[in-house]
């Protein structure tokens, strides 16, 4: 099933509440600061981070299945200055095998994409492939639960670390308005440095954990409120109706008769001349 993302717009703020957009533009912007050197942007969607790598003087590759998806983000390398377009490019792909040569870029960013993937491996695989020595993954995903028709896996602390395991080892691990953000290099984790990772975010965890009991809990004392105001809301929209049903309840009207309005002569009271003044 299609994703249809619109991040570009979300970004711009063309679409969706204003705290959305700044959620949204402060996980781009990470992305962002953490590239390095020369990029491809697995799963680009609209391309606003590919674009703002550009505008950084990066070289930069946008990549994805959604071939319309690509299509917005070339418009919009269209319309960015020579210099930019010429540092970037998009390019529309099955996802199986990145259209790069081995070892030809700095930085592979997966931004809220692994969540999308059936298979995440086949392409942590290709990322290593295309990834130099001494590059490193960039990668953002929800943390635990988060609904959405096209999202195959849910990811916490130690799901997220093993499903990079096998390929790159985690060199940074923090959780920012509820997304798991990651930095990791090639090859493949061992199980110490993963116990200590998780070790060390348990702060982070346990805070997120603590908002969420307390969200939850304002949610629930919040609900009576809420069904409350939709009753009162309800009644109101009934009071009005039956307002409206008493004004036309009158003889006239069940006579099929419709009263004239106050200061509005009756057609048989007017005399039509044969230039159509009234007299």
């Amino acid at each position: 099933m299609a994703n249809n993302d619109r991040i570009s717009e979300v970004y711009k703020g063309e679409i969706w509440a204003s705290a959305s957009q700044q959620r949204a533009r402060r996980r781009i912007d990470w992305l962002v600061e953490a590239a390095e050197g020369d990029v491809v942007d697995v799963g680009c969607s609209q391309g606003i981070t590919s674009i703002l790598l550009a505008r950084r003087g990066h070289t930069v590759v946008g990549i994805d299945v959604e071939e319309s998806r690509v299509e917005y983000a070339e418009a919009d390398r269209l319309a960015e200055p020579p210099e930019v377009r010429d540092r970037l490019s998009f390019r529309h792909t099955d996802g199986e095998r990145f259209p790069l040569p081995d070892a030809s870029v700095d930085t592979a960013l997966l931004g809220e994409v692994i969540e999308h993937l059936e298979d995440p491996g086949a392409v942590l695989r290709e990322i290593v492939r295309v990834l130099r020595p001494d590059g490193r993954l960039v990668l953002t995903t929800p943390f635990g639960y988060s609904p959405h028709h096209d999202h195959h896996h849910t990811f916490y602390l130690s799901s997220g670390l093993d499903v990079v395991a096998p390929w790159l080892t985690v060199d940074d691990l923090s959780v920012e308005e509820g997304y798991l953000r990651l930095i990791a290099h090639p090859g493949p984790m061992s199980r110490e440095v993963r116990d200590r990772l998780i070790l060390g975010a348990q702060d982070v965890f346990e805070a997120f954990t603590e908002r969420a009991e307390i969200e939850a809990r304002e949610a629930r004392a919040v609900a009576p409120l809420r069904a409350r105001l939709r009753a009162l809301e309800d009644q109101a929209r009934a009071d009005r109706l039956r307002g409206v049903a008493r004004a036309f309840d009158t003889p006239a009207h069940r006579n099929g008769h419709r009263p004239r309005r106050a200061g509005v002569p009756a057609l048989a009271h007017l005399d039509w001349t044969d230039d159509g003044d009234e007299q």
